[in-house]
């Protein structure tokens, strides 16, 4: 996971991220913010650990490869 994606490209990539952030409460999505904000400055900006927030984002990542991936 890349700290230096901003929010708009992660959920570009993979709207499934979306479960994360609201999760924790994050007003991320649609947040006028979410281009120019970085993954690493949300969860700075919410006081989560970048370690947890990113593992948690890679698991939902997975998920969703893996779910394209049985379908395909």
């Amino acid at each position: 996971m890349n700290p230096r994606w901003t929010v708009a490209e992660l959920l570009a990539t993979c709207p499934q991220a979306v479960l994360v952030f609201t999760k924790h409460g994050m007003a991320c999505v649609g947040c006028d913010l979410s281009s120019f904000d970085t993954l690493a400055m949300a969860a700075a900006t919410y006081g989560l650990s970048w370690e947890t927030f990113a593992a948690e984002l890679a698991a939902v990542l997975s998920a969703a490869a893996a779910c394209k991936a049985s379908t395909a």
